[in-house]
């Protein structure tokens, strides 16, 4: 039933927890048309937003599987969770998962970051929209983080658009959190840490 965001939120949910057990329910559920099924829902049902983080949350689950990530990326997911990010910046929980599969997909390959080069700006853009969000500032600083180290071209757009700024102050602001300030010393030094301290 791909029409129905019911449906779909419900299998997304279902997908999301056992992709979480084990190496093997991850193979399984990509091999049985778990990545198509996400990119139906991904397609057909863009503003329902609890649905897209659910169907996000399965992405994040899968692409941890250095086995399945080429799978994810053929597919055309991360294309797809570049244009999440840029249509939902303010609802942090979508954002916090677009950014983990974002996260994980860069650490395997260079071309998958590079790929995901297009997802910078709106990054940068939902911590300069939502500064005081902590968890959303934690996410997309790890998300940077990894884009960062693994593609020049992520690191030419986060400068073009003022990221390392942009990260610096999160920084300062989540001086006193430790998880955020980690997170966003850890983008700044892939970066050059040419920002000011």
């Amino acid at each position: 039933f791909p029409d129905s965001p019911g449906t779909q939120k419900a299998a997304c949910g279902a997908l999301w927890s056992l992709a979480a057990l084990s190496d093997e329910v991850q193979s399984a559920v990509a091999s049985n048309g778990g990545i198509d099924a996400i990119m139906c829902a991904f397609l057909l049902h863009q503003e329902k937003v609890d649905l897209l983080e659910l169907a996000c949350g399965v992405l994040c689950s899968l692409s941890v599987n250095k086995r399945i990530v080429k799978a994810i990326a053929d597919a055309g997911c991360i294309g797809a969770v570049t244009e999440l990010i840029r249509n939902h910046v303010s609802c942090s929980e979508l954002f916090q998962t677009s950014c983990l599969f974002l996260h994980n997909i860069a650490f395997f390959d260079t071309n998958y970051a590079e790929e995901a080069s297009a997802a910078c700006s709106s990054i940068i853009r939902a911590m300069k929209e939502n500064p005081d969000d902590a968890t959303l500032i934690r996410a997309a600083c790890c998300a940077l983080s990894s884009l960062a180290a693994n593609a020049e071209a992520c690191r030419e757009r986060i400068h073009a658009c003022g990221g390392v700024s942009t990260i610096a102050r999160a920084k300062e602001r989540f001086r006193n959190f430790a998880d955020v300030w980690c997170e966003a010393e850890g983008a700044l030094a892939q970066l050059g840490n040419d920002a000011p301290a």
